[in-house]
């Protein structure tokens, strides 16, 4: 059926192609296939990129922790600064006290000597705790009057 309109045009009704339904049906599905792909590309993308964070944020807790530990080393180190100052000043007498030194957590070790005499009495056990407590390394083969000394220079006393 053919329809004329003015001018002498003749338009032909619309027949839709034999299979365009099916035709439509497959774009659709590609494009509803695409769409599924790509959100699951970028869901994995966002996990990607939290998992990340996270690394970096621990991280940053990390470097946190270890900033704190370097203050509380600094603190304790200008700590035992001055009271090494002040040992510094101890003459030969064996009564002088002895100013304390703090361990970085703040605690004073076990056996610290509060005189010259009882620094002088301490016995080789007793001088490795304390050279350990301030993480001071000790030479396998340095004695045990070596060790003293080592002590007694670290804690200002010369």
């Amino acid at each position: 059926m053919t329809h004329q309109w003015g001018l002498g045009t003749t338009v032909q009704p619309f027949q839709p192609f034999i299979g365009h339904d099916r035709r439509v049906n497959e774009v659709i599905s590609s494009i509803i296939v695409s769409s599924i792909h790509f959100t699951y590309t970028i869901l994995r993308e966002i996990q990607s990129v939290n998992t990340r964070l996270d690394n970096i944020e621990e991280t940053i807790n990390d470097v946190k922790e270890t900033i704190n530990d370097v203050k509380e080393t600094i603190r304790a180190q200008e700590l035992r600064s001055a009271g090494r100052t002040k040992n510094s000043i101890i003459t030969r007498g064996n009564v002088q006290n002895i100013e304390p030194l703090f361990v970085n957590s703040g605690r004073l070790p076990m056996n610290y000597p509060t005189t010259r005499h009882e620094l002088r009495s301490l016995n080789g056990e007793e001088v490795r705790e304390l050279l350990s407590a301030y993480d001071i390394k000790i030479g396998d083969n340095e004695t045990e009057n070596e060790q003293k000394n080592k002590l007694a220079t670290f804690l200002g006393i010369f």
